[in-house]
């Protein structure tokens, strides 16, 4: 989310993004358990601020983590960002009464793609029944959720292709993160096997694995998002934003190799 009222020169050291980690629940039938469209597992909500002669971000625009209320019921995977995405009436929660302040809001998340699945298989010892779930395919996108996405009328129209190119950064740094997830494969096999006394507990737990690993990277992505606001995000910056923009996209193409 970016917030301003004019633009400033930007002073050092200006942190400045608040990212919030949603943590949703899925209840999909057993043997297979595929990661369907209703089955989303972490949203990230950036509120990035945008202000001028502010030294740091007020305390409603810091980094945060915290659980999601619900599912999204919209998503996108990556790709270029319109204004007509940001479709949320308001800025909703959060921001203390400072909406006046904001410009954008973009709601993204980091969720396995389609293409995984939860393999749950069925064995005994000593006459007990055990279920093991074993994890294919496994591979992360970011998503784009427009529903909870808000982006401010008022915002002069000289400004708004600051706003839109400050929040597609923010979901290409996320995206990055995504594909990064997906290529360090060599953390996936750890924990496992997964065992549970049903299937929907084995379910469960393979869930909670895979969350895990997304969990483990919340420290990075924070520290990458915050450095991105350090420089943008309290003052309106063209030349600083436009060297991300080249940078993310550099990195965008070499992760995909």
């Amino acid at each position: 989310m970016l917030l301003w009222k004019q633009a400033a020169s930007r002073p050092p050291d200006n942190p400045g993004t608040l990212l919030r980690l949603f943590l949703a629940t899925s209840s999909l039938a057993p043997t297979p358990f595929a990661f369907s469209n209703q089955a989303r597992l972490f949203s990230l909500l950036f509120v990035v601020a945008l202000l001028s002669s502010c030294a740091q971000l007020p305390e409603y625009a810091a980094p945060k983590i915290r659980p999601a209320s619900k599912q999204p019921t919209t998503f996108f995977a990556y790709r270029q960002l319109q204004q007509k995405d940001f479709r949320a009436p308001s800025l909703q929660e959060g921001t203390n009464g400072q909406e006046e302040h904001f410009n954008a809001r973009s709601s993204v998340q980091i969720r396995p793609k389609s293409s995984t699945k939860i393999m749950v298989r069925k064995s005994s010892f000593n006459g007990v029944p055990l279920y093991f779930a074993d994890i294919d395919n496994l591979a992360f996108e970011a998503v784009f959720i427009p529903e909870n996405s808000w982006w401010n009328p008022n915002i002069p129209a000289a400004k708004k292709g600051y706003v839109l190119q400050h929040e597609q950064i923010h979901f290409a740094l996320l995206e990055i993160t995504a594909q990064k997830i997906t290529k360090e494969k060599s953390h996936y096999r750890k924990g496992l096997p997964i065992v549970g006394n049903t299937a929907m507990e084995a379910q469960r737990l393979a869930i909670v694995w895979i969350q895990d690993i997304i969990n483990s990277y919340n420290e990075e992505i924070l520290k990458q998002h915050t450095a991105f606001d350090q420089d943008t995000s309290l003052y309106y910056s063209p030349k600083i934003q436009q060297r991300w923009w080249t940078q993310v996209n550099k990195e965008l193409g070499s992760t995909k190799q």
